[in-house]
């Protein structure tokens, strides 16, 4: 055990030198993950899929305002897309510290009207996307700590999960199951990545603020702010302070769990 001073909370939260791909980057939550992140000084690289406009000016807000940011192109339903992604990554960089599997969908759909193409696509999306994307991560993150001398802590992977992966909802049992499976993937990886130096964590929103939220479900905003011990809807923000912490020194000592952002939802009594 080292008797060193612990060094200031502030520097424990800079992720000055870390390179952070974000996936999912033009979501309203990659979005602020990836901006949060850029802030606390890591080079991050933008994943996204088809929405080009968004991505170009989230990289030049990053930019004007100091942060450092890359866009990366690719369908993550796709492995040799995946591959051919990380192999820019490694060309580029030749290094990655975090990985946040941002990536998802949130259609409804009742159980009477589900197809097996809608529940294989679901799973694909949300997923299969974060599994290809943490296989890939795994190799270029081991080289980085190794070819940098970093300790075994260094490396982390976020995975974006739901409380709906714990508390189910109605008419989304393609999307509860998924998110349920990428808490447990995330159990399942920190057991094996932890040797290598890589920690594994999942985080879990809660209903978060998103455009017309108030008018497409007033009664369902006001049911939760009823019932949340805080009161309120969550912010994106709210998300992305969570993995700051889980991708920083800070959280070192911490692998394998998931961390419900819900203002309390999960706790509450259901009487």
């Amino acid at each position: 055990m080292s008797n060193a001073p612990a060094p200031p909370a502030m520097d424990l939260l800079n992720l000055t030198g870390r390179y952070a791909l974000i996936t999912g980057a033009s979501g309203g939550i990659g979005r602020v993950i990836a901006t949060q992140f850029a802030a606390a000084g890591a080079t991050v690289i933008l994943q996204y899929h088809r929405n080009t406009h968004a991505i170009e000016t989230l990289q030049k807000n990053i930019i004007q305002e100091g942060g450092a940011a890359t866009c990366l192109q690719a369908d993550l339903c796709c492995e040799d897309q995946v591959k051919e992604a990380f192999k820019q990554i490694s060309d580029t960089y030749s290094a990655l510290d975090i990985l946040v599997n941002a990536a998802g969908d949130f259609p409804t759909c009742a159980f009477r009207d589900m197809t097996l193409a809608k529940w294989r696509q679901m799973f694909a999306v949300n997923l299969e996307s974060a599994m290809l994307c943490s296989k890939y991560a795994r190799e270029l993150m081991v080289h980085s700590n190794r070819s940098r001398g970093r300790d075994t802590t260094h490396s982390s992977i976020i995975n974006i999960s739901s409380i709906a992966g714990i508390a189910p909802g109605a008419d989304h049992s393609h999307y509860n199951s998924a998110k349920a499976a990428m808490i447990q993937m995330g159990r399942s990886l920190a057991q094996e990545f932890g040797p290598i130096g890589i920690r594994v964590n999942t985080v879990s929103p809660g209903l978060i603020m998103r455009k017309k939220l108030a008018t497409d479900w007033p009664d369902g905003l006001e049911r939760w702010c009823k019932k949340a011990p805080l009161g309120r809807v969550g912010q994106a923000i709210d998300v992305a302070n969570a993995c700051l912490f889980l991708a920083s020194p800070m959280a070192e000592f911490i692998t394998g769990t998931n961390i419900p952002v819900d203002g309390g939802v999960l706790s509450a009594a259901p009487y």
